[in-house]
């Protein structure tokens, strides 16, 4: 596992270069209820197309309907909940199809 630090929403900026390469797994915990949902949306379809084949999106939420729709050719499913969590939390699983 890397750990990376940087902005989230300019992954070209943050990743640079060198980091071209496709990740087995993308898990995210950013607060994207907290942000206008064409901001969700780029974002999603961004690390979406930085995925292996097969590979997922992990993304955890607070909200009741998943934070961003599925890109098109992809879904999106609640795959957990987390009630000992006040709120309790979700975890969405996004996949292409």
């Amino acid at each position: 596992m890397q750990v990376i630090r940087g902005d989230a929403f300019d992954l070209a900026r943050t990743l640079g270069p060198r980091h071209s390469e496709r990740f087995a797994a993308i898990i995210s915990g950013i607060p994207l209820l907290n942000f206008p949902i064409a901001r969700r949306r780029s974002y999603v379809e961004a690390l979406m197309q930085r995925l292996l084949p097969g590979a997922a999106l992990i993304q955890f939420s607070y909200g009741m309907h998943a934070p961003s729709p599925a890109p098109e050719g992809h879904s999106v499913s609640c795959t957990a909940m987390i009630w000992a969590n006040l709120p309790p939390a979700r975890v969405w699983v996004y996949r292409k199809d």
